[in-house]
């Protein structure tokens, strides 16, 4: 028997047999403190999606449909 590591789609689902078909998206908030606790260090939360090429495709498209309505006020979205 024989182990493989695959990536589901956080969009569709779709299973991703190969890591070089995984679009992944890094989202890290602003550094924060948690109230109420003395001497906290900043925490930051991070999150790791995993796309499939076509979602990821829709999602580059969404982006740029949101950059085209604000007038390019944002920053710029490249595929």
């Amino acid at each position: 028997m024989s182990v493989v590591k695959v990536w589901k789609c956080d969009s569709c689902g779709k299973l991703i047999e190969k890591k070089s078909d995984v679009y992944v998206l890094n989202m890290k908030s602003l550094p924060f403190k948690i109230l109420g606790d003395p001497g906290a260090e900043d925490e930051i939360n991070v999150i790791e999606l995993h796309f499939c090429q076509e979602c990821a495709k829709n999602i580059v498209e969404s982006l740029k449909r949101i950059e085209s309505t604000l007038g390019g006020r944002v920053c710029n979205v490249s595929a």
